[in-house]
């Protein structure tokens, strides 16, 4: 019988009809799901777990059919099977470029690629374990129970390795590739991927290879039949290439554990409470302020939780984004596990952004039960609201605004997400990530500090709030919405909560993984010079997302480095009059026109662009450059210059210190040349030289320049380990402050200095 015989055979059997059956439904239903619908990965990887189960079923179904006829060698019957599995993906293919047709392409060229390698690579695999699983008895039962077992084995074998080992994308062999963090939206066809299904089809060959072997072709079962020498060597050829391509998985990239993340973070610090492995480039100094960075938040959140974990805790810092996600799968997501009292972060700064809020997890995971140390309902079902929630209100971050004073904003732009339904797996994945954990570390904050750490310690446990509280969930949700709406708010909180918050999440965006791929190959681009190769990746990003203001002005402050000033206009024209955009995308492309304006000597356009941006208070940041630019509009030719050039990011950080130092030294009585030198000089970590500068700086800076300098002066003290002065200066910063955010900065910044000089209160 022809190949086109044995398909046409094949659609006969009951087994195989079912399963094409669950395959259409499967591919219909996703076309309606956001984020699955478009051919992408997320279609190619529940695709993929379909067809790891049922792929071994038609494959016995097959191998008994070809029993029935009389036999047949069983490398054929696995390749009929193989055809017939590989058909049953057509229905996927199909629904999402269908979706991608109605709607917007994406990109079906990778799309298909992923379902070749994902949920075509589970097919061998299951082909493979189908025919030789079939072949162990007539019963059906007995080759059910066994591809079954098989099943199981990778499964826990794949948990297990997500449970002990840091990494937390998966690579399975009949159930295929899982990359990590759904945070992480950037994803694409990448050569570890190709690397592991080599492997996996060579593992399948060799089940196949090996099962052959074994199996009397006429019956198709096993037998003890002598075994065929050239069989018997291609066997062998196949278990040695498979060998080999499993023992280079750790230098491909996808068999990698904790020691291989060691092995490479082989920097190592230890300190009272920590064991850090820093990527080996860290310099002395760098490694140092990691350690100290540490121990100060480890005290913080000691006094917050009233106690810290058992035993020291494991920290891994990564280089950057890229080491991190090609080591263990999250690359711009930090994360920890509290369970191994480890976390993972990203880069070398100080003070490092999210290492408190790392930590926090950790902290809280002594107050947990349970495998995971997480709240959870039946072990598995983790109450992301809760864990996300106590980390964020341990940390306290304050950026513009407290974590209160963002979600009193978006309340009042009806953007607040309802935690009644929020504080579950599904309600949480579902929602803006920003809104998300904004609003639950408002609300555990609010219980934390309204009835106390001892009875959320019960409801991080027990992950029950009328066991804890007393109280059902809504009550204490609408009792916190209460002290939300009472909380006050100004406009231009307002305005800059707006920009914050509407933004989609990842399944409400429109094809988020192309649109990540693009905006992170085009600004790549931009950075090393290729002007015209980011303008094509970031005008294509731009048919995503049309209301997406930052690849055009991205776009146009590459084009004026280049001085091609009527083309970066032109591109910031077209972002000032794009439709759907927030007051803070105008009034960044209002910025950038201004700068441009300025660059071709039309002062009095600059000066009105620039004072139009600063009424409306988009940040502290913010005001400080379009301050620092107006005072730089009123100075002599010469000087405005170099402060132009400086202010619209036009040198280079090298050049910026010799211009800079130049200019401080011709007009040594300038506060705003000697203010700007002064932070140039604490970007290129010459902090004695700063803060020498800082105090020939006047009192006639602007109020945010003013207020800026003051907590320059107590960063360079700090950084200079005048610890008792930079305390001093912090408080005087505090106590003066009329924003909330530098207010509590400030104190952030006062305790740090207290701890380094040994005074923990």
């Amino acid at each position: 019988m022809s190949s086109v015989g044995h398909l046409l055979d094949a659609t006969k059997r009951t087994a195989v009809r079912a399963t094409f059956a669950a395959h259409v439904i499967v591919a219909v239903v996703l076309a309606f799901v956001p984020l699955f619908d478009a051919l992408g990965f997320e279609r190619a990887f529940v695709s993929g777990l379909l067809t790891a189960l049922t792929s071994p079923i038609v494959a016995s179904s097959l191998l008994r059919r070809a029993r029935d006829r009389g036999g047949e060698d069983p490398a054929r019957v696995f390749f009929h099977a193989l055809l017939v599995n590989a058909f049953m993906l057509l229905p996927t293919v199909v629904a999402g470029y269908l979706v991608e047709w109605v709607a917007q392409p994406c990109d079906p060229e990778e799309g298909l690629a992923f379902v070749v390698l994902v949920a075509g690579g589970n097919a061998v695999m299951g082909t493979a374990l189908g025919v030789a699983g079939g072949a162990l008895a007539y019963r059906r039962g007995v080759p059910f129970l066994a591809i079954t077992a098989t099943l199981l084995a990778f499964l826990f074998a794949a948990l297990s390795r997500l449970y002990d080992q840091p990494q937390i994308f998966v690579y399975s062999a009949p159930f295929g590739y899982w990359p990590g963090s759904i945070y992480d939206e950037e994803l694409a066809v990448d050569p570890r991927l190709v690397g592991f299904r080599v492997y996996s089809t060579l593992l399948a060959f060799t089940i196949l290879a090996t099962a052959r072997l074994f199996i009397d072709r006429r019956t198709l079962l096993v037998t003890t039949q002598r075994l065929p020498l050239l069989t018997l060597l291609g066997a062998v050829t196949l278990g040695v290439l498979t060998y080999r391509a499993h023992d280079a998985g750790d230098a491909l990239g996808f068999d990698l554990d904790r020691r291989s993340i060691e092995q490479r973070l082989s920097h190592v610090e230890r300190t009272e409470h920590f064991v850090i492995h820093i990527d080996p480039t860290v310099t002395s100094t760098q490694a140092r302020l990691i350690r100290e960075d540490h121990e100060f938040r480890y005290a913080q959140l000691e006094t917050f939780f009233g106690g810290g974990p058992d035993g020291k805790i494991k920290s891994f810092v990564y280089r950057d984004t890229q080491q991190k996600a090609a080591l263990m799968g999250a690359g711009r997501t930090q994360v920890a596990r509290p369970w191994e009292r480890e976390i993972h972060l990203n880069g070398f700064d100080f003070p490092h952004g999210v290492v408190k809020h790392e930590l926090a997890h950790v902290f809280a995971g002594r107050i947990a039960s349970g495998p995971f140390k997480v709240p959870t309902t039946s072990v598995v079902f983790v109450n992301i609201g809760i864990v996300e929630g106590i980390a964020v209100a341990a940390d306290w971050r304050v950026n513009e605004l407290t974590v209160h004073g963002w979600t009193r904003a978006m309340k009042e732009l009806d953007l607040l997400p309802d935690l009644r339904r929020g504080l579950d797996v599904a309600g949480f994945w579902s929602l803006s990530s920003s809104r998300a954990y904004t609003a639950a570390g408002s609300f555990v904050r609010y219980l934390v500090d309204t009835y106390g750490m001892e009875k959320f310690a019960v409801l991080y446990r027990d992950n029950d709030f009328d066991r804890a509280y007393g109280r059902s969930l809504d009550a204490l949700v609408t009792e916190w919405e209460g002290f939300v709406e009472q909380l006050p708010l100004s406009p231009d909180d307002l305005l800059i909560a707006e920009h914050r918050f509407r933004r989609p999440s990842i399944f409400q965006k429109v094809c988020a993984h192309r649109a990540a791929n693009l905006a992170s190959s085009g600004y790549a681009k931009l950075g090393s010079g290729d002007v015209d190769g980011g303008i094509e990746d970031l005008e294509a990003l731009v048919r995503y997302a049309p209301g997406s203001t930052r690849p055009l002005l991205a776009i146009s402050a590459a084009l004026a480095t280049k001085s091609r000033l009527d083309e970066a206009e032109a591109y910031a024209q077209r972002a000032l009059d794009a439709e759907g955009t927030t007051e803070k995308s105008r009034a960044q492309a209002k910025e950038t026109l201004g700068a441009l304006a300025w660059r071709r000597g039309r002062i009095e356009d600059a000066r009105g662009r620039f004072e139009e941006v600063l009424r409306l208070h988009l940040s502290t940041p913010s005001d400080r450059l379009q301050a620092a630019r107006l005072h730089a509009l009123e100075r002599p030719p010469d000087v405005q210059a170099v402060l132009r050039d400086y202010l619209t990011q036009g040198l280079s950080p090298a050049a910026a210190l010799v211009r800079l130092g130049a200019l401080v030294r011709l007009y040594p009585d300038d506060p705003l040349a000697a203010y700007l030198y002064t932070r140039a000089l604490e970007n290129a970590d010459l902090h004695e030289e700063a803060l020498a500068q800082i105090e020939s700086v006047g009192p006639d800076l602007a109020p945010p320049l003013a207020v800026e300098a003051r907590l320059t002066r107590g960063r360079l003290l700090f950084g200079t380990g005048r610890f008792e002065a930079a305390q001093s200066a912090f408080d005087a910063v505090a106590a003066d402050a009329e924003s909330p955010g530098i207010a509590q900065m400030a104190r952030d910044w006062s305790a740090r200095s207290r701890f380094a000089r040994g005074d923990p209160e």
